[in-house]
């Protein structure tokens, strides 16, 4: 993306499907993150994914599509709600639908990379199944988002 259309900010993330907006916090609440995601992976069934075609926002996103997840969408909900319940201060609940995306190209590509962009990606057929083991808490540092802690999936089908 970056040599051919002029796109880098994507390239500063991990590939990742987004569960809660980005937010800012001390360390002591980012402990009471931590603490909440290790509570809440207890319970949740490691998820199965399927990513097929692309789409974009604006003409200033492209993204993979995640089709469509009820258990997906599912963890979104949990996940949003107690973080709201436990921590109003770092979020409030969205009143737009979940739209699960992988990013491909950021908003810094520029309008002329765009449509060739967007058309070499429709060009591809592409289809994926994988399973998410894991939630990971990224952290923004100066240059690029890390990986601050991974949280395993551990809950049973079934509970």
């Amino acid at each position: 993306m970056k040599e051919h259309y002029g796109c880098k900010v994507a390239m500063k993330s991990p590939a990742h499907i987004t569960l809660v907006a980005p937010f800012s916090t001390d360390a002591d609440t980012l402990k009471n993150v931590e603490a909440l995601l290790q509570n809440f992976v207890q319970i949740q069934i490691p998820l199965e994914i399927e990513v097929g075609g692309f789409g974009s926002f604006d003409k200033r996103v492209i993204f993979l599509k995640v089709k469509e997840n009820h258990l997906l969408n599912s963890c979104y909900n949990k996940l949003n709600h107690e973080m709201h319940a436990q921590l109003p201060e770092l979020i409030r609940l969205e009143k737009r639908r979940f739209h699960p995306h992988i990013t491909i190209a950021n908003r810094d590509i520029p309008l002329s990379g765009f449509k060739d962009a967007f058309a070499y990606f429709n060009s591809i057929n592409y289809n994926a199944n994988f399973t998410a083991h894991k939630i990971t808490l990224l952290q923004l540092e100066p240059d690029k988002w890390k990986t601050k802690a991974d949280f395993l999936l551990k809950g049973i089908d079934g509970l």
